[in-house]
């Protein structure tokens, strides 16, 4: 399981939970990240998250629910030569403030 993360807004970034059939090659994971990136800009999907520390509210669908977007995800990827992945779900990751942002405040 790959996860790449797409920051939206100060305190919110996208993740793709991403399932293959085998570990993905540096080559593939570009390809990925040009699929996954708005407008082509594929330098701003990361595997690491953007936030550093503090508590995470990760919210998404359920584990044994495939929903249409992994479907025309899994669709795409395949018409990119990435027959490999199963599928991609979406989740979205807010920061919350941690103890020492809440005490400034």
């Amino acid at each position: 399981m790959y996860h790449f993360y797409s920051k939206q807004k100060e305190n919110l970034e996208h993740c793709f939970n991403v399932e293959t059939k085998r570990e993905l090659t540096e080559a593939e994971k570009e390809v990925l990240r040009s699929i996954l990136a708005e407008n082509f800009q594929a330098e701003k999907v990361k595997e690491k998250s953007f936030f550093d520390k503090g508590e995470v509210v990760e919210i998404g669908p359920r584990i044994s629910v495939e929903t249409p977007f992994s479907t025309n995800a899994v669709s795409i990827c395949k018409n990119c030569g990435l027959g490999i992945i199963t599928r991609i779900e979406l989740s979205r990751r807010y920061k919350v403030k941690d103890k020492t942002e809440k005490e400034k405040t």
